[in-house]
């Protein structure tokens, strides 16, 4: 699947960080303190209630509508 640059509304969460051309606050911060961390995180993920917790966030504020 190739993302062109841009806003994409209604994108959801899981389909944004499931894109690996796609970068995050938390990418950004993994590649600025070891880049194969970026890399590592994104191929493998572990669910987990933190995850849990930031996505129903993430969703309440920026996604009032989908919540």
């Amino acid at each position: 699947m190739t993302i062109e640059p841009g806003i994409y509304p209604g994108l959801s969460n899981e389909a944004y960080h499931g894109h690996l051309a796609s970068y995050s606050k938390s990418s950004a911060a993994d590649c600025a303190e070891y880049p194969y961390k970026m890399i590592y995180n994104r191929t493998h993920r572990e669910r987990s209630q933190k995850f849990d917790l930031g996505t129903a966030a993430h969703s309440a504020i920026l996604e009032p509508e989908a919540f």
